[in-house]
């Protein structure tokens, strides 16, 4: 499982515009908030006096000291990248006195446990790790380095997902550019682009197989969460008033609440055409999925509700996203749910509408579609409105 890195305040922090006390605070945080890392992130671990970028859970980029810090992970869609300084020892337990269970090299890349942590900007730290050789256990962490790095996979071409690693095993489904795959063997990442190597991953639809790797390469380390498009208007899907029911049945199955069988029509049988953000989430209920709401008068707040690793339904005025060869227009087009899965630093928002058939865009129909900052305000619906962000 690919994961993401979760930074959480030991106690209330100040968050400011620069690395250093002499900075001005612009927001604090406090234990238990989740901290996004800046995608820049590229440091020494187990330094004192080392501050770090964060993103905060109001949507604010700044700096705090890494001593107040804590590290660890959560299965989402980027990870954190490892690698040794020194030649280091791996010891069965957090300090020098415990037996020595592997030797790594300088540039080694190590895997950070998952939901193990690391006090950062203190020396003497220790970290849990597991080396390129599958052996777990902790080295020191002020000889480790550490940077952000794509854990996951998309492919270069319309691309079969097989039982098996080669062309003999039976075709389970088909995979297109865009994407984006879970690897689910360590060294995966490696066989990125190589030929007569398969690698075996997981589908946004949670279809577990083996694709061939030279069709296969690193996606950008941004967060986007592996979500299952889902369409209002095919044949699961009565289509006229659909978006809210579509938009929640993507959700589900995102949080695994539902078979694969469920359709867009069992929703709309238990809350038929138009959905408010109270009916969305009182039909979650109904599949014991608890959903927040919130009302927002800016789609900046979005990116904290991705850093949580949660995906948000979002009401739009449609024609104002201005998607080209879209199926309405005109008069047809008004309020509209879409659910928006991840973020790119550029301020670019990647957004799955379900008001697509299948076929269009290649294959993708309207999973992965990119919408400028700018663009996704201007449509964002919050005049008059009471909640218009479900997640």
């Amino acid at each position: 499982m690919s994961q993401q890195v979760v930074l959480t305040p030991s106690t209330a922090l100040n968050v400011r515009q620069g690395p250093g006390i002499e900075f001005s605070v612009i927001d604090i945080v406090y234990p238990d908030d989740h901290l996004a890392l800046s995608r820049d992130f590229q440091r020494p671990l187990g330094q004192n006096g080392d501050w770090v970028k964060v993103r905060t859970p109001h949507g604010i980029e700044g700096w705090s000291a890494t001593w107040y810090i804590s590290l660890a992970l959560r299965a989402a869609e980027s990870a954190l990248r490892l690698t040794s300084t020194a030649h280091l020892n791996v010891r069965q337990g957090p300090g020098a006195g415990f037996p020595v269970i592997d030797l790594v090299r300088p540039g080694d890349d190590l895997a950070l446990r998952e939901a193990d942590a690391i006090q950062l900007g203190r020396s003497g730290e220790w970290v849990a790790v597991r080396t390129p050789d599958g052996a777990e256990g902790w080295t020191a962490a002020w000889y480790v380095t550490a940077k952000l790095s794509s854990q996951a996979l998309t492919p270069t071409v319309p691309l079969k997902v097989r039982a098996g690693a080669g062309r003999e095993y039976a075709h389970l489904t088909t995979v297109v550019p865009g994407m984006r795959l879970t690897p689910l063997d360590p060294g995966a990442m490696d066989k990125a682009g190589k030929p007569d190597e398969w690698v075996r991953l997981r589908t946004p639809e949670r279809i577990d197989g083996w694709s061939a790797a030279w069709y296969l390469r690193p996606t950008d380390p941004y967060p986007l969460l592996s979500v299952p498009w889902v369409s209002q208007i095919d044949r699961d899907s009565t289509g006229a008033f659909d978006c809210g029911q579509a938009s929640l049945l993507m959700v589900l199955k995102f949080h695994d609440k539902v078979d694969v069988g469920v359709t867009v029509d069992d929703l709309n049988k238990i809350v038929p055409k138009y959905t408010s953000a109270t009916q969305l989430r009182e039909l979650a209920a109904h599949y014991t999925l608890t959903l927040k709401a919130l009302y927002t008068d800016s789609v900046d707040r979005l990116r904290a509700v991705i850093d949580k690793g949660r995906p948000a339904i979002v009401l739009v005025d449609y024609v104002k996203l201005e998607f080209p060869d879209h199926l309405l227009s005109g008069p047809d087009q008004g309020w509209h749910w879409l659910v928006v899965t991840g973020y790119k630093d550029d301020g670019t928002f990647i957004v799955h509408d379900p008001l697509w058939l299948p076929y269009q865009r290649g294959g993708r129909g309207g999973a992965y579609l990119t919408i400028e900052r700018d663009t996704l305000q201007n449509a964002l619906l919050w005049q008059g409105i009471e909640e218009n962000v479900v997640y």
